[in-house]
């Protein structure tokens, strides 16, 4: 069904079969334009299988932003539902959250690390110029002696 561009029927009869791999398999190969359609189109008994395979992806996976895409669709298109049965999508609703959170901490290491770098790097070039600077007027103050030496000598 992927190869006819038939995304909503591939995931549905992935999900059916309980295949994690065929199912990671056909998530992936949804272009990022098609989610909302596809979320539309899954059922309400599909919803825990694909959230927690979502769930896994997000831990393991580089496209971060696709599978977030993923999370928000199944989240706004089928919350209602969710939240009436909320005791069924519990354990899935944990594996989200822990893998959101678990990417979200790293991102975060990652940026304030990002920032204490920069701002050593900003107090490094501040220092350069600065010493830069008083290079050069050192140097125009021994140029400014050696000519007022000079020109002292001229008059005599």
């Amino acid at each position: 069904k992927l190869q006819y561009k038939q995304y909503s029927m591939a995931l549905k009869f992935s999900i059916h079969l309980n295949e994690e791999a065929l199912i990671k398999e056909v998530l992936g190969e949804i272009p990022f334009a098609e989610i909302e359609p596809v979320v539309y189109t899954v059922s309400p008994e599909q919803l825990e299988r694909l959230m927690n395979v979502i769930a896994t992806l997000l831990e393991t996976s580089p496209h971060i932003e696709y599978y977030l895409k993923w999370a928000l669709q199944l989240l706004k298109t089928h919350g209602m539902h969710m939240e009436k049965h909320r005791s069924t999508f519990m354990r899935a609703f944990r594996s989200m959250h822990k893998s959101i959170q678990t990417k979200h901490d790293g991102f975060k290491n990652i940026c304030n690390s990002n920032r204490y770098t920069l701002e050593f790097v900003e107090s490094q070039a501040k220092l350069q110029a600065k010493l830069a600077a008083e290079k050069v007027e050192a140097i125009q103050t021994e140029k400014g002696s050696a000519n007022a030496g000079a020109s002292q000598k001229a008059w005599q």
